[in-house]
């Protein structure tokens, strides 16, 4: 274990302070007991009360784990079926009303695919007054069946999404609400006083859904942030005074998705429960087998951000996982409401988990992952307490849809090795079992030889795209009889490789070639990234980078589309939401860079932006440049005369046919002279479709469209950029015989060298401080030397 543990307490203080927490607390556990209590701060800054491991919080949506284990105990009975249809239970019949013939279960309403809503109009991120949403603002006693029957009172058709029932993801607070009135329903038994009884009090714990049953007088003001100022959003005579209404049993919906007052030692304890298969100190809760179900991947799919799989309402999370710390699977919630924010994450195998409650503070919402806050505290929990010497045993019968990881049940996801890679799971595989992404198909036995061959004669870590992540394993086949008949069975051990921390350094790796110069950095300005210009520059300070470009997104011309304009937002995928807007840019970005540049002299910084081409507008990026010092090509969109010159995206819709077309728009914005770099010049073959059909094919098309691109940034002495972005994406599969990163593609760099006066760089596109270092760098600098490439910027 790193010796960083013990520098802990200053970590945690530093970091509170960093983001303006009030007060907060947190615990981390390993390998079954407590390794820090950590404190901070306020509890109310009127009363002058210190925040500690004991004061109570309101903790938000982490409720719904507690919500989620109280329906369990349900299921465990067989009082409830997951896949059962909601009407038998609340006793009248729910249904999308565009979907009448497909019933709403419970597992859709864990893993929030039921299709239900708070109300909120599809499309628009705010909230609306209506339906479950405008309930809880204005609390009026309403009936569930008047907010989910067409023929309710409160009846809005927000209050269903477009999509089928199981298909989309949406994450909703209204299903927990739901499950409550569920539990009443069966019971008899008010959901407070039921989750009382049968979860909280058993585990000996101050806890309630009900403020009013809190013995503890230490409980947590909330604060918000109020342009800067933390402001007062609720104090605890607040919450009492204005404790959620009695609606009636079978009518309590306000309150499971986000209620549950509860300190942070004893949040810990139900982790703890979690992480000990259902039991802690000889009480059990639920059974092992209810405890694995609930951890067991249910849903996968493309969410947002770090929401891409789910349990019975466990998160299942693979966000810190990349080639850069290798595989990291935690399993728990996030929360955040009234200003607090909170999160309980553990995985079993590692034998850790890490509680965190702030009762208010100044870091940043991001609605796409975790906080500003939230990520760092995990990064620095992360290094210090994950077990790197752990063992995994994986063994499935080939053909089979379940699984045994490290002794836990799991229900195996395969997938076609041709399908659209677009769609593929965001997890590493093997250590995410769960969804090993190898192809099996049923009752053909000649495939699955051949699959059995494949896994014995080729590396299977290239083959499912985790060469880098897995290091002592062993892989073998064991045929048997299994009722009767012939089965193959496989067996992986391994270890997860972290490379001895998260983040090596770079000459601990590559030796003597280092990259001193990086001309491409995101920050927290384009809405999509972590950090600031100072803590980007703080990482190059320790790998030794002299000169460090800031190249954030740029603010598209507003004449060209503004973010008022509904149909060009469709249009665009909502890629300018994901972009600073131009007063941020002048007023706030380039003054953050100079400030930032201040504090480390012996860096050359330079200014600069990552922006699409628009043809027609060469006087803004004239205006941009007197800012800048250069312009990054970054064409993530273009006007496409395939799709009636609408604006189409490069990451999803490139084939053979538009393809020159997208070059051209390259070319045209290079010979303009504005432009410096071309950022990922590859990247139309991320999930490019070639004439014949097959995605990610480099055909002849592909070859003409990067010829266009090379000779029009060769003549105008351009950097093409080998992008460690790409790299970090991994290898995917092409088709059965050829793995490749989508970009940076070997295709396309064996054209560049044909050009002796072509300019290679090699460009980080941090979009995470971490990212300026370790092996997000060192596997493309290995990469781009392997491949014959010579960067200017890597000495």
């Amino acid at each position: 274990m790193s010796t960083d543990k013990f520098e802990m307490k200053d970590f945690f203080d530093y970091v509170n302070n960093k983001y303006g927490s009030m007060g907060a607390s947190s615990i981390i556990v390993k390998d079954g007991k407590i390794e820090e209590e950590l404190s901070y701060g306020y509890s109310s800054r009127e009363k002058g009360t210190l925040y500690n491991v004991d004061t109570v919080c309101r903790i938000a949506s982490v409720s719904k784990l507690v919500v989620a284990t109280a329906t369990m105990t349900l299921v465990e009975k067989g009082i409830i079926d997951l896949d059962e249809d909601i009407s038998t239970y609340l006793g009248f019949k729910v249904r999308n009303p565009l979907y009448p013939d497909i019933p709403i279960n419970m597992k859709m309403i864990f893993t929030q695919t039921s299709s239900i809503t708070d109300g909120k109009e599809d499309g628009v991120n705010s909230d609306l007054d209506s339906g479950y949403n405008a309930i809880v603002s204005n609390g009026e006693i309403v009936k569930l069946e008047d907010l989910l029957l067409p023929s309710g009172s409160h009846f809005v058709k927000e209050t269903f999404s477009k999509y089928k029932p199981g298909e989309h993801y949406e994450y909703a607070n209204f299903g927990s609400g739901i499950q409550a009135c569920i539990i009443e329903r069966l019971t008899g038994i008010k959901f407070t006083k039921y989750v009382r009884d049968k979860v909280l009090l058993p585990l000996g714990l101050d806890a309630s859904f009900d403020i009013r049953d809190i013995k503890n007088s230490d409980i947590a003001t909330c604060y918000y942030n109020s342009k800067g100022v933390l402001k007062i959003s609720r104090t605890p005579e607040q919450f009492r005074d204005n404790y959620i209404k009695d609606r009636g049993l079978g009518h309590n919906y306000i309150g499971p998705a986000g209620g549950l007052f509860i300190s942070c030692k004893d949040l810990t304890k139900i982790m703890m429960m979690f992480m000990n298969d259902g039991s802690l100190n000889g009480v059990k809760i639920i059974e092992k087998e209810t405890m694995d179900r609930m951890l067991e991947l249910t849903w996968i799919g493309n969410g947002d951000g770090d929401y891409t799989a789910k349990g019975c309402q466990f998160k299942v999370m693979d966000y810190f996982s990349s080639s850069e710390y290798g595989p990291v699977r935690l399993y728990g919630h996030f929360g955040g409401a009234y200003g607090v924010k909170s999160f309980l994450l553990f995985n079993k195998t590692e034998k850790v988990g890490f509680v965190y409650v702030i009762n208010g503070g100044l870091f940043n919402y991001n609605p796409k992952g975790p906080s500003n806050v939230h990520e760092e505290v995990l990064r620095k929990y992360l290094n210090t307490y994950w077990n790197n010497d752990v063992t995994h045993r994986f063994e499935m019968v080939i053909g089979e849809d379940k699984g045994v990881l490290d002794g836990r049940i799991i229900n195996l996801k395969y997938a076609d090795i041709n399908r659209k890679m677009s769609k593929r799971p965001k997890f590493m595989p093997i250590t995410t079992i769960d969804v090993l992404s190898i192809p099996t198909w049923e009752n053909d036995k000649k495939i699955i030889d051949e699959l059995k061959d494949k896994l014995l004669t080729m590396s299977v870590f290239d083959y499912i795209n985790i060469e880098n992540s897995l290091y002592d394993y062993q892989i073998f086949t064991k045929d048997e009889k299994i009722d009767g008949n012939e089965k193959t069975t496989l067996i992986i051990e391994y270890k997860a490789k972290r490379y001895g921390g998260l983040f090596p350094r770079q000459d601990e790796i590559i030796g003597d070639k280092k990259l001193i110069e990086n001309y491409h950095t995101h920050c927290a300005f384009c809405n999509h990234a972590t950090g600031l210009p100072i803590d980007y520059l703080e990482e190059a300070s320790k790998v030794g980078i002299k000169v460090m470009g800031i190249s954030d997104h740029g603010p598209y011309p507003l004449s060209f589309i503004g973010v008022t304009d509904k149909e060009k937002l469709a249009l665009n995928d909502g890629y300018e939401l994901r972009r600073m807007n131009y007063n941020v840019f002048r007023n706030e970005y380039i003054n953050s860079i100079k400030e930032a540049s201040k504090k480390y002299p012996d860096i050359k910084v330079l200014t600069s932006v990552e922006i699409e081409y628009f043809p027609g507008h060469d006087e803004y990026y004239k205006d941009l440049l007197k800012y800048c010092d250069y312009l990054v090509l970054g064409e993530h969109t273009f006007l496409d005369p395939e799709n009636d010159n609408k604006l189409t995206s490069a990451y999803f819709n490139m084939n053979y046919k538009n393809v020159i077309s997208y070059a051209k728009e390259i070319e045209k914005a290079l010979d303009t002279g504005l432009f410096k770099i071309v950022a990922h010049p590859d990247l139309f073959m991320f999930t490019y479709m070639s004439e014949n059909g097959i995605k990610g094919e480099f055909d002849n098309n592909a070859m003409v469209a990067s010829r266009i691109i090379i000779e029009a940034a060769t003549r105008n002495n351009c950097l093409l950029e080998y992008n460690c972005g790409g790299i970090s994406r991994g290898k995917f599969i092409i088709d059965e015989k050829h793995i490749d990163y989508c970009y940076p593609r070997k295709e396309f760099f064996d054209l560049v060298k044909e050009y002796k006066d072509a300019l290679v760089c090699i460009g980080l596109d941090a979009h995470n401080p971490k990212f300026v270092s370790g092996n997000y760098l060192t596997n493309a600098l290995r990469e781009a030397l392997k491949e014959g490439l010579n960067p200017i910027n890597v000495k």
